[in-house]
């Protein structure tokens, strides 16, 4: 592989896609590579200002664009036409997918596009561990913790870091190297998805298609989550809702019946504790020893904790869904030509990065 596309969604991280940006360029000096960004924010000025930066941090004069890069302003603010506009403008056999909150890990990429020259026809595409990680102590303690016991479980839910290669149902769009073609005749991504969860209904229409996806467990990248407890929290349980509303949407091709899991526990949960205290109601002091020493294990096992509530909330917000199901599914049907627009950036050198 000698080109390749770079597609990024940026909302308004103009400092994060500038560092993203010059981490990138380095770690593909060897290669052709075409950049589509989509600017998906709706205020004018806010877009201008990243354009700018954009511009400025591929410098003209060592990597220009060529006429198979774009920035595209998306006003719609969707995430899943976001990427879908990369996928469609994209013109090399090879697109990866990421966003600016990535910190690339020197090579890690590069492994992906080694990989991808050797791995057979079903492989529609690559990524590696996107290993959380936050300045809040506690959301960090809590990464640590989550991305620690994903390394043991077969399973690919919001964090996975599998200690081997192996095939995968599910890689996040965040740091993806997609095959252009068989993601474009799966469908690519869908514009319901408009806030979240495109990639898991993209990698669920792949998998029920027979693609796989390779996980390399050497090409890790730190995914910056520097938010408040209560956002990552308001999040989670966002993730919660989309699994099932994800899993309405390909139910016909078949469930992920382990994604569910999160569910199943937390029923499991409730059922235990109702029994625990219907059967020691008078001896409140057992109960109290009880809630002591799960206390205690919590607060002695960092990152415990945080785990445990990630996973009730993400819990949670299935049940919800499934209760209620209020996911807002906002598809943008406009035609082709109604489409974001491309700015072409005003120069005319070939891209030698």
């Amino acid at each position: 592989m000698q080109r390749l596309t770079c597609g990024i969604v940026v909302y308004d991280e103009a400092l994060e896609v500038k560092k993203l940006i010059s981490k990138l360029k380095t770690e593909l000096i060897d290669y052709q590579v075409s950049w589509i960004f989509v600017l998906n924010h709706r205020e004018k000025s806010t877009r201008q200002q990243l354009s700018e930066t954009i511009r400025g941090a591929l410098d003209v004069d060592q990597a220009q664009f060529s006429d198979n890069s774009c920035i595209i302003e998306n006003t719609s603010n969707n995430i899943g036409l976001a990427r879908q506009l990369i996928l469609e403008r994209s013109t090399t056999d090879w697109v990866y997918f990421t966003d600016p909150d990535i910190e690339m890990n020197s090579n890690s990429l590069r492994l992906l596009i080694e990989a991808s020259i050797q791995t057979p026809t079903g492989v529609i595409g690559l990524g590696g561990p996107a290993l959380y990680q936050s300045s809040n102590p506690f959301l960090r303690n809590t990464f640590h913790f989550l991305n620690f016991i994903s390394r043991y479980t077969p399973f690919a839910f919001q964090t996975q870091s599998h200690k081997r290669n192996r095939s995968v149902d599910h890689l996040p769009t965040c740091h993806l190297l997609l095959n252009r073609t068989a993601a474009l005749k799966v469908g690519g991504f869908a514009s319901r998805f408009f806030s979240c969860g495109e990639d898991l209904d993209f990698t669920h229409r792949a998998t029920n298609a027979g693609y796989q996806f390779l996980f390399l467990s050497s090409a890790p990248v730190t995914h910056w989550q520097n938010i408040s407890a209560r956002a990552w929290f308001k999040k989670i349980f966002l993730f919660g809702r989309v699994q099932i509303f994800a899993q309405k949407q390909n139910a016909k091709g078949g469930l992920r019946i382990y994604r569910l899991m999160p569910l199943a526990a937390l029923l499991l949960a409730c059922v235990f504790f109702a029994a625990f205290t219907f059967k020691f109601s008078q001896n409140l002091l057992q109960i109290g020893i009880a809630i002591g020493i799960l206390a205690s294990l919590a607060a002695l096992v960092k990152g415990l904790y945080g785990a445990l509530l990630t996973i009730m909330v993400y819990a949670t917000g299935e049940l919800a869904e499934l209760i209620v199901p209020i996911f807002v599914c906002k598809s943008v049907q406009e035609s082709p030509a109604q489409r974001p627009e491309a700015v072409q950036p005003n120069v005319s050198a070939k891209n030698h990065t």
